[in-house]
């Protein structure tokens, strides 16, 4: 027999549990026409069977859901159907019976059978390669209890969709879960409902509002106080699959008033073109530092816990983020999910490509680069770890042969997780310019000046080295911007490095650490280089700390700065003490600035 995936009791017990965990639900609208819809995944070892039953007698009207194994006979599949069938059936004449007499109910026992050309098949074992999977699904008919369900083979499905716990007027509002098999986000259709209810109204049709279309749905001061409800119809060229629909769980909410950010929108309301190209560093605040009892004791006391949380945040950030109207967007503390789940969201049908580079195997969190599509193409992507990267890449050996001689200097180093992103990039405006990108955060530590100066050093080198390279492979004019959280402020040798292009052997950040100071090494660099904001006094500011610590670093005979995006004021960050808070979603500040090519 062929696989089908048929979640009954089982399934229905674990999305219940999983729902009300989660604060999911998920509902399949199935057509009017009795279907039921197998699928069966690339790579898995089951398959799935889901079909609405009803029975008038017994008032059922129930999803079923299979998950069987491929090596099943079908007639070992179809007795297992008529036995849930039964145990439904059973369940519901017992509910019924309970304190009546003389009341008509369906006792009859369940039948099941798979039918092809009306001939039942049900000595076969479903497989990948061929049998149930390989039939044309027009000839086959699942009969239950004498009712023909038509059978439809790998249909476009909505496997997870959800709404956010925290929805705000005047943002934009996702699905925070969406999951589809046999079809795309982009082929899919999306309807919003919204409905006032003192109860969240889950199993209430009636009285829904339609209100947008869409895959984000742009909330309004109208929407305070509604539930909103999503319908989404997956669909594969012709191909349909049945309506999903998910209700939130609390209503839209005000949202936080004026956020300093908006104040900044003026300055990128419109996109540029031509030779001139918008660019952002911001680290976005993961959310696994926000939620360890340091942070919130300590560290970010002074905000808000709800304000803390990613359904909150996420809002204000890509509210922010979207404003902003970049062409290349380099973020760090960027978690995992959050760019699956949230950036590529988003950032994709607003014409934006993103690369992701975890910080090594351990961290779940990275730095990302996105990229206007329609102003570049990307040619190349790659990512290294600093450390692993300084123990055996030829143009790094200066470096590694002064740190090897310490032992604790050179286990610091290559212990660390710093991730270096570097993307090339070709102008689709400037068709002979190409632009290599690099992202990075260094590594963070009171006394650790001297091991981001080596960071930056074997960043900078390793920088070099590619664009080498790249000149030699391709003969094109090549520009170079190296973005990020850089962890250290403008008086350290980074930015001495970056700027001047030497950190004598004998500056001070080689001995932020005396048991492991750096002895002869100095660093160089041979671009001309600069940072396209300058120093402003806050690029990070909570109530411990405050100063810069984030930079545009760009070739300046190469590329010249047209407008730098004003930052907060002191004012602004001071309002809810420090960052983040109600209205700043990171306790970092986004370095926005506008370059053109000078050639």
């Amino acid at each position: 027999m062929t696989v089908f995936v048929w979640r009954f009791k089982v399934f229905q017990t674990v999305i219940r549990s999983y729902s009300s965990t989660h604060n999911i639900n998920l509902k399949v609208r199935f057509m009017e026409k009795p279907t039921a819809y197998f699928r069966l995944p690339d790579g898995c070892e089951t398959f799935q069977v889901s079909f609405l039953y009803k029975n008038e007698t017994l008032n059922i009207e129930r999803e079923c859901n299979f998950n069987r194994k491929l090596s099943e006979k079908i007639g070992d599949f179809l007795n297992r159907v008529k036995v849930n069938i039964n145990k439904l059936k059973s369940s519901k004449r017992k509910k019924k019976q309970k304190g009546q007499t003389g009341l008509e109910v369906d006792s009859c026992e369940s039948s099941a059978g798979l039918l092809q050309d009306g001939f039942l098949i049900d000595h076969e074992t479903i497989c990948k390669d061929a049998i149930f999977f390989n039939k044309a699904p027009e000839t086959l008919i699942l009969n239950i209890n004498d009712v023909e369900y038509s059978v439809s083979i790998n249909s476009p499905w909505v496997n997870e969709l959800s709404l956010p716990s925290s929805m705000l007027a005047g943002f934009v509002i996702y699905p925070s879960k969406f999951k589809v098999l046999f079809t795309e986000q982009k082929d899919c259709s999306f309807t919003w409902l919204r409905k006032k209810s003192k109860h969240a109204p889950r199993s209430e049709e009636t009285g829904w509002e339609r209100v947008g279309d869409g895959f984000i749905y742009s909330s309004k001061n109208e929407d305070i106080g509604y539930y909103l409800k999503l319908i989404c119809e997956p669909s594969n060229n012709n191909l349909k699959g049945p309506e999903a629909s998910t209700v939130s769980t609390d209503p839209v909410e005000a949202g936080p008033g004026l956020c300093p950010f908006e104040s900044r929108h003026p300055f990128t309301s419109t996109r540029l073109s031509g030779n001139e190209f918008r660019v952002i560093t911001y680290n976005i605040l993961s959310d696994i530092y926000t939620e360890t009892a340091e942070a919130l004791s300590h560290l970010f006391h002074y905000c808000p816990r709800y304000a803390l949380k990613m359904d909150y945040r996420k809002q204000l950030l890509i509210k922010e983020i979207l404003g902003y109207n970049a062409d290349l967007i380099f973020l760090q503390e960027v978690d995992e999910f959050f760019f699956n789940r949230d950036l590529k969201y988003v950032l994709g049908p607003a014409g934006y490509e993103g690369c992701f580079a975890l910080k090594g195997s351990t961290v779940k969190e990275g730095v990302a680069c996105f990229y206007s599509n329609d102003r570049f193409k990307l040619l190349h992507s790659e990512s290294i770890i600093l450390g692993e990267v300084i123990q055996n890449n030829h143009c790094l050996n200066e470096i590694w042969e002064v740190i090897s001689k310490k032992e604790a200097l050179k286990l610091r180093v290559i212990d660390r997780h710093t991730t270096l992103q570097i993307l090339t990039l070709e102008s689709l405006d400037k068709s002979d310019e190409l632009l290599v990108v690099a992202n990075t955060h260094l590594y963070f530590h009171p006394d650790a000046d001297h091991v981001r100066l080596i960071q930056a050093g074997i960043s900078i080198k390793y920088i070099t080295d590619y664009i080498d390279k790249l000149k030699k492979e391709t003969r094109r004019n090549v520009s170079l911007i190296f973005c990020g959280d850089f962890n250290s402020v403008p008086e350290c040798g980074i930015y001495k490095l970056m700027t001047t292009g030497l950190v004598p052997d004998d500056y001070i950040d080689w001995k932020s650490n005396k048991e492991e100071a750096v002895e002869g090494l100095s660093l160089n660099q041979p671009w001309r280089m600069a940072s396209a904001c300058g120093t402003p006094q806050y690029t990070n500011f909570i109530q411990a700390f405050s100063g810069c610590l984030d930079y545009i670093f760009y070739q300046t005979d190469r590329l010249a700065v047209t407008q730098v995006v004003p930052f907060p004021t002191e004012e602004e960050l001071r309002q809810h003490t420090a960052l983040p808070s109600v209205v700043f979603p990171s306790d970092h500040i986004a370095s926005i600035a506008d370059l053109r090519w000078t050639s």
